[in-house]
């Protein structure tokens, strides 16, 4: 799927927003209802979304994925576009153009992460958030595979965005925890809690999925809400493309390459 890669770059953005001095909102969170009802198996209720996302022999004809879509800032009047490639086994580049902020890029290459910006420039991805983005731009990370999770455990039915919701608490091999929320009714993933490794530190982020639409052979999210330091993002996929994406489009870029060579002697 197309989406998590937009959740690191939306907690950029979100720093950068929040240094130039806008007003922020107050973010959202999942309500819980506190019934108590029997809770199937996490396992059951992933592979249920497998399947309503067009089944895992579909997914694994895809090879790599090409979204193209528009960022906006509802409250604050701020709209740009988003360009997002994704690849197996584990690559991502997302460049997001904002008018009056500027380029902001995010690429993994399977092994070296790197952040751009107009408030801090070209940085290398380093400890917990190189680890993160590892675990976050697994291709087949959708499908949950047992080799990519710790630990999955259904935690209750509540509500999230609005839609009746099974909770499942996900544990990374990194240690890492999250909230996931899946659709009750459909079956689809709704989004999820928890926190983003940067170079700042950990921040809390709330990601939701929105009005899937089929491409191909697979479901997609095409509206993605990203709530972080009190600033609601959304991103519009109005594209999107399988198995076209170049090898090379993962290539860091020159900054990012001199940073990986380090300084020169003089």
């Amino acid at each position: 799927m197309i989406f998590k890669p937009f959740l690191r770059a939306s907690v950029g953005i979100a720093v950068l927003v929040v240094l130039i001095a806008l007003p922020l909102g107050r973010p959202g969170s999942a309500k819980e209802t506190g019934t108590q009802v029997e809770l199937p198996n996490a396992r059951t209720i992933v592979d249920r979304f497998v399947t309503a996302m067009g089944g895992e022999a579909a997914f694994a004809r895809v090879t790599s994925i090409h979204g193209v879509g528009r960022m906006e800032i509802p409250q604050q009047g701020i709209s740009g576009t988003a360009d997002l490639m994704t690849a197996r086994p584990n690559k991502s580049l997302l460049v997001v153009e904002i008018a009056g902020v500027g380029r902001i890029e995010t690429g993994y290459d399977g092994k070296v992460g790197w952040n751009i910006d107009p408030q801090s420039g070209p940085m290398l991805a380093t400890g917990d958030e190189l680890t993160q983005m590892a675990e976050e731009n697994w291709f087949d990370a959708p499908l949950r595979p047992n080799d990519h999770i710790r630990e999955m455990a259904t935690v209750e039915k509540t509500d999230f965005d609005n839609r009746p919701a099974y909770k499942i608490k996900v544990v990374y091999p990194s240690g890492r925890e999250e909230f996931e929320y899946f659709d009750v009714e459909t079956g689809m993933d709704l989004g999820h809690e928890g926190k983003q490794a940067t170079h700042m530190g950990s921040l809390p982020a709330t990601e939701m999925f929105r009005d899937y639409k089929l491409f191909g052979e697979v479901k997609q999210a095409t509206t993605i809400v990203v709530r972080v330091l009190g600033i609601e993002q959304v991103v519009h996929i109005d594209t999107c493309v399988y198995n076209t994406v170049a090898a090379d489009a993962f290539d860091p870029p020159p900054a990012i390459k001199a940073l990986i060579k380090g300084p020169t002697s003089q």
